[in-house]
C-alpha cells in the first residue's frame, strides 16, 4: 500500500468473515492492520500485505500499538461458542468495551468503527429481510447468549447502537 492509502484495524481477522473482509479491504486499496490473539492462526492470511499486531481484545494494554495511524476499525472478533456465558460477556461485551475505549483515548484519528455481529444478536429473519434495529429491541431478543453479549456492547448507552453490521460514525 501507499503512504495514502487508508488504514484500518480489522479484529478477528483469523476468522472466516474477518479473514474474507481483509481479502475485500485489500483489493479496495486499504493498508490494513490485524489485531490478533493467536500468530500462529494465520492462515487465511498467510501472504496477505498486512500488518500483524499481536494482541487481545480483552487484554486493554494489546490494543493501542494496532491503532497506529487507522482511520476505522471493523470489530469482527467475538465469540460464537462458548462452555459458560460468562465467556460471552468477557469477549463480546468487555472485549468490544477495551476497544471503544481504546479508540476513545488515542483522540480524534479513528472516524469510523464498525462492529460486526452475529445471527444470534438480532436472531434469524422472520421474513426474509434484513432485520432493522426496531425490530431487534422488540421482546424476545436477542437470541442467545452470544447475542445478548454483543446486543448490550457498550457504546453510547443504548442496545440499539449494536445491532448486526452497525457502522457508526466516531468524530
Amino acid at each position: 500500500m501507499t503512504a495514502t492509502s487508508p488504514r484500518v484495524l480489522v479484529t478477528g481477522a483469523t476468522g472466516l468473515v474477518g479473514s474474507h473482509t481483509v481479502e475485500r479491504l485489500l483489493m479496495r486499496g486499504w493498508d490494513v492492520t490485524c489485531l490478533v490473539r493467536d500468530p500462529a492462526r494465520l492462515r487465511w492470511l498467510t501472504g496477505s500485505n498486512v500488518r500483524i499486531i499481536e494482541g487481545d481484545c480483552t487484554l486493554p494494554g494489546t490494543i493501542p500499538p494496532a491503532l497506529d495511524g487507522v482511520s476505522a476499525v471493523i470489530h469482527a472478533a467475538g465469540l460464537t461458542k462458548a462452555r459458560w456465558a460468562r465467556e460471552y460477556y468477557e469477549v463480546n461485551h468487555l472485549g468490544t468495551r477495551n476497544l471503544l475505549d481504546a479508540c476513545a483515548n488515542a483522540g480524534n484519528v479513528v472516524k469510523k468503527f464498525v462492529l460486526v455481529s452475529s445471527l444470534a444478536a438480532a436472531g434469524p429473519s422472520l421474513d426474509g429481510e434484513p432485520v432493522r434495529l426496531l425490530a431487534a429491541i422488540a421482546p424476545g431478543f436477542p437470541w442467545s447468549s452470544c447475542g445478548l453479549r454483543r446486543y448490550t456492547a457498550p457504546g453510547t448507552g443504548t442496545c440499539s447502537n449494536y445491532s448486526a453490521g452497525l457502522q457508526r460514525d466516531c468524530s
